[in-house]
C-alpha cells in the first residue's frame, strides 16, 4: 500500500531538475501513507515525472521499489494497492516465457499490463488499486482505479499541466495550479456528508470514478472509460440450488477472499466490532491461521453505542489475541481534534472518530489489517433497506393528503420523546428522535428515488448556497425496492463515504485495510441471486448469517444494528460543546449563522437531535480552516 502522484508538463516552460523538485515535494506529501521509502522518475523528453512512497508489505526488498521500469523499457508504473491473486498472474506470465526480477505484486501487474494490455489484465486481476502506468512509446498516460473505489485517485489539468496523486494534498505543490472551492461540491457536501465522486471541493480537479480508466495522450486529449461497474453486474436472477449448497458456495468463496487477503511479508490483524461482518472475517481468519490472529476493536463509556462486550465475547470464542480500547468522553475531545486532520476534503461521518482509533491501536502491533466493510451494501445490511421493503408498498399507496397528515404528525411526536423514555421504553440506542425526524420526510416521497434521496439527505439549509437536488436515477425495473437502494449506495455512498473513511483513517496512520467482503467475485454472485437470500422475513444479511452460524453460535452476534456509531449528540451536549461552539462559528462565506444558531440551541434544549447537522458544519469548518 502506497501514495502515488505524477506531473506532465506539456508546456515544457519548467526546467526539469524543477519538475523533478515539485513532484518530490507532492510525494513528499503522502509520507503518512508510504514511510519505508520515496523516489521519484523522470521522462526528460515528456517532461512527465512519476512520484511513489512506498509502504513495503510484499517483497520489502528495494528491488520491488517504485516507480518500476517494465523489462522491455517501455512501461513505467507508479501503484498503489494490492493484487491478491499476483501469484497466478506470475505464473501467466512464467509461462509466456518472462523472467521476473522480484517477488512483488508491482512487477506482476505491470508485466501483465505490459504483455497483454491493460484491459486484459484489469479482467483478471483480483484486488484494490489506484495506479498510473505510463507507455513512453505511444506518450500515453493511463490511470486506473479499482472496480468497487478502495483505493482512491483525483486527478486534473490546469495550464498546461496535468497532474494526478491519491490525495488532494499531493497535488498542491502543482506549478501553476489553483484551488478555488468549487460551492456546487460545497452544496453537495452538506447534502451528504461528503462530495460525490467525479467532483472534488476544488474546482477543476477531480475523482476518478471507481472501475473507470482514464487515458490522456501527448495532444492533451482527455478520455474515460468504464471497464467494470455494479450496473453489469445486475444479471436476471439464477435458479437457485439447494439453500444447504448456496450457503456452503458462499462459505468457500468469503473463505477464498480471505485467504487471498492474508498474502503478506508483514504482520497482520483484523478489526472486530462485534457485528456481522467483521465477526465472519475473523472467523475465516483463525481457521486460516495456525496462530492466533490479532483482533482490534473500539468501545465507549456510553452503552447503547458499546459494541466492546460483544466483540470481546465473539474473540474469546475464537481463541484471538484481542485488543481493545475505550473512549472515555474525556478523550473524545481529542479525538474529535484529531478526526479531520486524515482528510483533505470536507468529510462528516462521524465513524471517522472509532476508524482512526482503531487504526492507531492496530497499526502499533501490525501493519495489516482486515475489515468488514462493504458486508451492508452487499449483503443488505442497513436499516434503511428493511424500512423501504416494509413501508414503500404502503407509502406508494398513499394519497397526498395522508402523507402529509403522517410527516406532520411525527413531526410532532418526536420532539417529546426524551432520552429516557427511548432508552428504556422503546428499547432504542436513544437517538429515537432522530430517527423519527428522519423516516417523517419519506412519507411524502413521490417514487423510490425520491425515498432514498429524502432518507439519505441533509435538507436543512445550513449555507447560503443552494443545495443540489442530487436523486438517484433508477435504471432497472426487476428490482426489489431495497435492491434499488443497494446499487445507490454500492456506485456512490460506499466509494465516497465508507471506503473514503477507512482509507484515510488507515492511511494516515500507515496501516493497510484490506476488506475482503468487497471482493469482485462476491459482488457479482450475490447480484445473480433472489432478494430474499438478504433480506427475508425482515431479517438482513440472511446468507451471510448461515454463513457465521457455521463457525460462530448465533447468541454472540446476535442484536440490533448498530454501526460504528458514537455518542456524538450527547458528546455535543457534553465534553465537546464549548469546542463545538467555537468551530461551527468559523467566519467563511458558505455558512448561514443564523440557521446555524437555531438549530445549535434546539439541539442543546433537546427539542430536536442536531448532531448529525452540526457536525457537518464542524467538519467543514476545521476543513475551512487548515486548508484554505
Amino acid at each position: 500500500m502506497c501514495g502515488i502522484t505524477g506531473i506532465w508538463d506539456f508546456s515544457k516552460q519548467e526546467s526539469l531538475p524543477h519538475l523533478k523538485a515539485t513532484t518530490k515535494k507532492m510525494t513528499d506529501t503522502l509520507s503518512h501513507r508510504g514511510p519505508d521509502g520515496a523516489c521519484v522518475w523522470v521522462d526528460t523528453k515528456a517532461h512527465l515525472a512519476l512520484g511513489h512512497r512506498r509502504l513495503s508489505i510484499i517483497d520489502l526488498s528495494t528491488s520491488a521499489s517504485q516507480p518500476m521500469v517494465s523489462n522491455s523499457g517501455r512501461f513505467v508504473i507508479t501503484y498503489n494497492g494490492e493484487i491478491y491473486n499476483y501469484q497466478s498472474l506470475r505464473n501467466t506470465l512464467k509461462q509466456n516465457g518472462l523472467t521476473l526480477k522480484t517477488k512483488s505484486d508491482t512487477e506482476a501487474i505491470l508485466e501483465m499490463c505490459a504483455h497483454f494490455g491493460i484491459e486484459e489484465t484489469l479482467q483478471k486481476v483480483i484486488g484494490m488499486f489506484a495506479f498510473c502506468l505510463w507507455d513512453t512509446a505511444s506518450k500515453k498516460l493511463f490511470l486506473v482505479r479499482d472496480r468497487l473505489g478502495i483505493k482512491p485517485l483525483y486527478w486534473g489539468m490546469q495550464n498546461n499541466i496535468f497532474a494526478f496523486g491519491s490525495e488532494l494534498q499531493s497535488l498542491k505543490p502543482a506549478s501553476h495550479w489553483k484551488f478555488n472551492i468549487d460551492t456546487e461540491a460545497v452544496g453537495a457536501y452538506f447534502l451528504k456528508g461528503y462530495v460525490p465522486a467525479p467532483q472534488s471541493i476544488y474546482q477543476n480537479i477531480f475523482k476518478l470514478e471507481p472501475g473507470h480508466i482514464l487515458v490522456v495522450d501527448q495532444e492533451k486529449n482527455i478520455q474515460k472509460k468504464a471497464y467494470w461497474s455494479v450496473e453489469d453486474s445486475i444479471q436476471p436472477k439464477k435458479n437457485l440450488s439447494s439453500p444447504d449448497q448456496l450457503i456452503n458456495d458462499f462459505d468457500i468463496l468469503i473463505t477464498d477472499a480471505v485467504q487471498k487477503r492474508l498474502v503478506s511479508d508483514v504482520p497482520i490483524g483484523c478489526f472486530l466490532s462485534g457485528g456481522i461482518d467483521s465477526a465472519t472475517i475473523a472467523a475465516k481468519m483463525q481457521t486460516l491461521s495456525p496462530n492466533k490472529i490479532k483482533t482490534f476493536s473500539i468501545g465507549f463509556e456510553e452503552d447503547p453505542f458499546n459494541e466492546a462486550p460483544q466483540a470481546r465475547k465473539i474473540a474469546t470464542y475464537l481463541g484471538t489475541d484481542h485488543n481493545e480500547t475505550i473512549i472515555t468522553t474525556k478523550e473524545s475531545l481529542h479525538m474529535a481534534k484529531d478526526a479531520h486532520i486524515a482528510y483533505d476534503e470536507p468529510f462528516s461521518d462521524s465513524s471517522q472518530i472509532p476508524t482512526l482509533l482503531v487504526s492507531k491501536t492496530a497499526r502499533q502491533h501490525v501493519t495489516v489489517a482486515l475489515s468488514g466493510d462493504g458486508g451492508d451494501e452487499v449483503f443488505a445490511g442497513y436499516n434503511r433497506y428493511r424500512a423501504v421493503q416494509k413501508l414503500w408498498p404502503f407509502i406508494s399507496k398513499m394519497p397526498p393528503f395522508l402523507k402529509v397528515g403522517a410527516q406532520n404528525m411525527i413531526l410532532l411526536l418526536s420532539p417529546l420523546l426524551n432520552h429516557s423514555f427511548a432508552k428504556s421504553v422503546l428499547q432504542t440506542d436513544g437517538n429515537l428522535k432522530g430517527t423519527l425526524q428522519k423516516m417523517a420526510h419519506v412519507f411524502c416521497a413521490d417514487s423510490i428515488e425520491d425515498f432514498y434521496y429524502k432518507l439519505t439527505s441533509q435538507k436543512i439549509p445550513l449555507t447560503h448556497i443552494p443545495l443540489p437536488h442530487l436523486k438517484p436515477e433508477r435504471k432497472f425495473v426487476h428490482l426489489e425496492p431495497f435492491e434499488h437502494f443497494q446499487y445507490w449506495d454500492l456506485i456512490d455512498y460506499l466509494p465516497n463515504d465508507i471506503l473514503t473513511k477507512v482509507d484515510r483513517a488507515s492511511m494516515h496512520t500507515g496501516l493497510e485495510a484490506r476488506v475482503p467482503l468487497l471482493d469482485h467475485r462476491i459482488v457479482e454472485r450475490v447480484w445473480q441471486l433472489p432478494a430474499n437470500t438478504k433480506l427475508r422475513h425482515g431479517e438482513s444479511k440472511w446468507l451471510l448469517r448461515q454463513v457465521l452460524e457455521k463457525h460462530i453460535p448465533q447468541s454472540l452476534y446476535a442484536g440490533p444494528k448498530r454501526g460504528f456509531a458514537i455518542p456524538l449528540s450527547t458528546w455535543l451536549r457534553g465534553p465537546l460543546k464549548k469546542w463545538a461552539e467555537e468551530i461551527i462559528y468559523t467566519e467563511n462565506d458558505f455558512i448561514d449563522k443564523k440557521q446555524i444558531t437555531n438549530i445549535w440551541d434546539q439541539h442543546q434544549t433537546e427539542r430536536h437531535d442536531y448532531g448529525t447537522q452540526i457536525w457537518t458544519v464542524i467538519s467543514f469548518n476545521l476543513w475551512y480552516q487548515n486548508h484554505t
